[in-house]
């Protein structure tokens, strides 16, 4: 399986982030789905350029046995998301169990989190808040938050969350909500991932952001200059368009960006 992640570039300190710009727009999945107007023209773009950046075609696969082997041995591992397929968010919860019941410890790096409201998340994993109380004070502090915008998917975030409790699986916020500019969101994502990697130095990182950060213009992949696997979410077009044989299930499929996608998500 080919690995990407291997370059390493310059990335902005978190903490000059929040004072350069305030305005922000999100371009995170590959609908036309927008936190706050954003200019036409630069969403087309960051969307394009995933999207010829995703690949082209398949180059081989993997099956489910060995893709927890090699997780097992992993730092890192991506998920591509898109916030409101609820059926890729099935196959997602399908792999964290698998990985849970493997015995490989984990912690869940998630856009649906804001950094303001860690807290309010480490007292829910801790136990000394439940799940109202926790999205009530994420509603409060931003109207827009994941865990109940029902133009998303919540449920699944929700169920991330319980699931990191159950299991004590360490959380952490990708970036702040409201979102900052988009040419802040990557660095400020990479950044996130790359001090977890730190933090958790014998842990898997998993981390759930829309899949359009991965590779093209945001290439948070590139930025983090960790060795990582990489799963997208729901696959572009063109790779819809190619032919596969289809293989057992759980098996996934490699383009030839080296990105893997769920073979259930490409029929």
């Amino acid at each position: 399986m080919m690995i990407i992640g291997n370059l390493l570039v310059g990335i902005m300190p978190k903490q000059l982030l929040p004072v350069i710009l305030t305005f922000a727009f999100a371009t995170s999945c590959t609908q036309d789905f927008l936190w706050q107007e954003a200019p036409s023209e630069a969403f087309a773009e960051y969307r394009a350029s995933f999207e010829a950046a995703a690949g082209s075609k398949f180059v081989g696969s993997i099956a489910r046995p060995q893709l927890l082997a090699r997780l097992a041995k992993s730092h890192l591992l991506w998920l591509g998301d898109h916030h409101r397929h609820s059926r890729l968010h099935a196959l997602q919860n399908e792999l964290l169990t698998q990985l849970q019941e493997a015995g490989i410890p984990m912690a869940f790096g998630l856009e649906a989190i804001g950094v303001r409201d860690q807290h309010f998340v480490n007292d829910y994993l801790a136990g000394t808040m439940d799940m109202a109380t926790l999205r009530s004070q994420m509603r409060r502090r931003w109207s827009g938050s994941w865990l109940d915008d029902r133009d998303l998917d919540p449920w699944f975030f929700r169920t991330l969350l319980e699931f990191a409790k159950q299991h004590r699986i360490p959380v952490f916020a990708l970036e702040p909500t409201p979102r900052l500019p988009l040419a802040l969101r990557d660095p400020y994502i990479s950044q996130s991932v790359l001090d977890a990697c730190r933090r958790y130095p014998t842990r898997l990182i998993v981390t759930v952001v829309g899949q359009t950060h991965l590779v093209g213009n945001g290439n948070v992949v590139g930025r983090t200059g960790v060795r990582a696997t990489v799963i997208g979410g729901q696959p572009t077009t063109q790779l819809r368009t190619q032919s596969i044989d289809q293989a057992a299930r759980g098996t996934l499929w490699r383009a030839d960006s080296g990105v893997l996608w769920f073979q259930e998500m490409l029929r």
